[in-house]
């Protein structure tokens, strides 16, 4: 019996050592379906048993939100792109400008001319062009699927596919729009489908599948080598 006692003592004593985190019954909280995973069937037990103590001491946890924290920055910034200048070109007030271009334009700055001082003076480009409006935006239409003369505008008639953003000059926005709206017109059968037809030409049969041209192969195949 001693001698199990000494076989495990080194255990006991490092178990002794070990520190023990304290554990707050506030971090648990009620499961709800969601926290069930669909595919294992398992409720992920780790949620409910972390403790305020260990996301404060524990580094990694901090290291992944700091990363992205990061990433979001990072993923902000290119979807929203440089900022856009606004040219000295005046626009019209009833217009409502693109909202592609509408929140990242840069200020005019009132220049007040001064004879005596020769420093250079900021002021925007005066040959920079004004930004692109898409026509939607620019004239305040709505975009409805019954109006099939304004969609039909922007498909091709020899294909009847919708002609790609680059083509239209819409914004993304309405580019999106556009094409539910043209979609939904066809499923309520105000617009037909069109494709374009297969043209073939008049070439020579190649290929004959009622003639046997293995025999062919054969025949030529003994007049070449002579066996």
């Amino acid at each position: 019996m001693m001698n199990q006692v000494y076989r495990f003592r080194p255990l006991i004593s490092f178990l002794y050592r070990t520190p023990i985190r304290s554990f707050h019954l506030s971090s648990t909280r009620s499961i709800e379906w969601s926290d069930i995973d669909e595919y294992t069937n398992k409720v992920n037990t780790s949620v409910y048993l972390t403790t305020e103590v260990y996301e404060k001491d524990d580094e990694w946890i901090q290291y992944e939100s700091r990363r992205n924290e990061r990433l979001r920055k990072r993923r902000e910034e290119f979807l929203l792109g440089p900022p856009k200048r606004k040219s000295v070109a005046a626009s019209n007030d009833d217009s409502k400008p693109c909202p592609s271009s509408a929140n990242f334009t840069k200020k005019e700055v009132d220049v007040k001319y001064d004879p005596n001082d020769d420093r250079p003076i900021q002021m925007n480009d005066p040959y920079l062009p004004s930004p692109h409006k898409c026509i939607f935006c620019e004239h305040n239409l709505k975009i409805d699927f019954r109006n099939t003369k304004l969609l039909s505008q922007f498909i091709s008639p020899q294909t009847g596919f919708i002609f790609n953003q680059r083509t239209t000059g819409l914004c993304y926005f309405k580019q999106v729009e556009l094409e539910k709206a043209i979609l939904k017109a066809r499923r309520f059968h105000l617009m037909p489908y069109k494709w374009k037809e297969t043209v073939y030409l008049d070439d020579p049969r190649l290929f004959n599948p009622y003639d046997n041209t293995m025999k062919k192969v054969v025949s030529t195949e003994k007049e070449k080598y002579g066996h």
